[in-house]
């Protein structure tokens, strides 16, 4: 039996074959994955979703608790044709969602917004995709969890539509052509902080008919790990490292890890939440062969918001009167520090846009 991983002298867990691991107790976990297909002939579909599952903790907030358990779980499904890369199709659904329409959301619900996403019919998923997508539906326009999903299919699926354009009209109907699943994993570490570890795993096929097994459909395999500390007085990365490898074929070899550390230097003492997307772009965004990093970073800061929920609770124990009463209760309690403040930031999306219905459930903070 091998023995488990064990930290060096730095804090860093890795295993016998190089990846990374970690330790500590376990907060949340955020799945983020694409699948594309062939649909038509000369028509790629594209199935994205998104889950969160708190797995400690529960967060006060618009008017209820919110416990451990399913946050959110959100699907889109995109149609991209071959021929100029327009998107001719959207559908979503949503079977989990944190705020239904009650009377506690004012009859608001993370749902109302969801056909604005029909802006994106007609938008090539090539060109300016990013632009176009935050300028329907980002920040109060939409919701930040189905934005999180759209950005990430918009990184899977033009490398799909190259590879399937030069390689001809091959595949049939309901056939994998590339997916891409990434994890991030937030964990409490034994000095109070908190960790967070991100696995990408991306894959291309070949057609079927190019393969007399399952195993000879593999085109190639790229994966990336990065594990990271994120100081919570500071809000910033106080210690990153990253992990690399790519595999082309079917030969499972099981090829080294690259390191890649040195590459996320720059983001040490830099901003773990607001920030954090300007800072990769402007290290990472003009390197093609830092895309994959670039992608798995990008999960980070959506990413650590649902993680710092899991605490929640925890720390508003922390700042109880000594009546061990919360702050920011209605029995004439302390305020609510601003760090705690419960919710999501103001504009964040529609239903925790400033001046909504869900803003006044924060309560009053002793930064006003």
């Amino acid at each position: 039996m091998p023995l488990p991983p064990s930290a060096d002298d730095s804090g860093a867990w890795t295993d016998d074959s190089g990846a990374l691991s970690s330790a500590g107790q376990p907060l949340h976990t955020r799945t983020v994955a694409v699948s594309v297909f062939q649909d038509e002939p000369g028509v790629l579909r594209a199935e994205g979703e998104i889950l969160d599952l708190r797995k400690a903790g529960w967060v006060p907030t618009g008017g209820t608790l919110q416990t451990a358990g399913f946050i959110h779980h959100m699907k889109l499904h995109l149609w991209v044709p071959l021929a100029d890369g327009a998107i001719t199709r959207v559908e979503v659904s949503q079977p989990h969602v944190p705020f239904e329409a009650r009377p506690e959301t004012g009859g608001e619900s993370c749902r109302d917004v969801v056909p604005r996403l029909q802006a994106l019919v007609g938008h090539s998923i090539e060109e300016s995709f990013p632009r176009h997508l935050a300028g329907c539906f980002g920040g109060a326009l939409g919701c930040s969890h189905l934005l999180t999903l759209a950005q990430t299919m918009g990184a899977v699926v033009p490398p799909a539509l190259d590879r399937e354009r030069a390689a001809g009209q091959r595949r049939k109907a309901g056939e994998t052509v590339a997916s891409r699943a990434i994890f991030l994993d937030g964990f409490g570490t034994p000095e109070g902080g908190m960790g967070v570890q991100i696995q990408l795993s991306d894959f291309a096929t070949r057609p079927v008919v190019e393969a007399a097994t399952p195993f000879e459909r593999l085109l190639r395999h790229a994966e990336v790990q990065t594990r990271a500390d994120v100081d919570l007085e500071t809000m910033t990365i106080r210690a990153i490292e990253g992990v690399e490898r790519i595999r082309e074929g079917a030969a499972m070899r099981d090829d080294a890890w690259t390191d890649r550390s040195a590459l996320l230097v720059p983001l040490v003492g830099g901003p773990a939440l607001r920030g954090l997307a300007g800072t990769l772009f402007r290290h990472y965004g003009g390197h093609p062969d830092q895309r994959l990093l670039l992608d798995a970073m990008l999960q980070f800061a959506p990413g650590l918001i649902q993680c710092f929920a899991a605490r929640t609770g925890q720390m508003l124990a922390r700042v109880a009167d000594a009546r061990g009463h919360p702050p920011g209760g209605s029995d004439g309690g302390a305020p609510m520090p601003r760090e705690l403040g419960v919710g999501g930031t103001p504009d964040s999306c529609y239903v925790w846009r400033a001046g909504g219905v869900m803003a006044r459930y924060r309560g009053p903070t002793d930064g006003g």
